[in-house]
């Protein structure tokens, strides 16, 4: 009797930890303003590398580094043009995981 009331006791808080995960897992990424990140190099893959390099550095420095994860941002933008060097430029919105707070921007 007593296993039994300490199953149905603990039974709310399985519940509970059960629904903050799964609304965890299904939560709307929150997005920021997009950042620019710049690359030059006489190697356009290179110059690419640096613009992306940039990108998350400049969002580090703006949104913490949970937003620098290139593969969470969206859209993302890659434009270069020879002028003697590769001039990269690296557009996109850094976004995460999770719910959104005031003054940040959904989808």
């Amino acid at each position: 009797m007593n296993v039994l009331r300490s199953l149905v006791a603990g039974l709310p808080v399985l519940v509970i930890a059960a629904t903050a995960t799964m609304s965890a897992a299904h939560a709307k990424p929150v997005c920021k303003p997009a950042v620019t990140g710049h690359g030059i190099h006489a190697a356009k893959v290179v110059a690419r590398t640096k613009a992306r390099k940039h990108w998350r550095k400049r969002v580090k420095i703006l949104h913490g580094a949970s937003f620098a994860k290139i593969g969470k941002a969206h859209p993302k933008v890659m434009k270069c043009k020879k002028s003697g060097k590769w001039h990269c430029k690296f557009i996109a919105r850094p976004c995460k995981s999770g719910f959104a707070g005031p003054g940040d921007i959904t989808n």
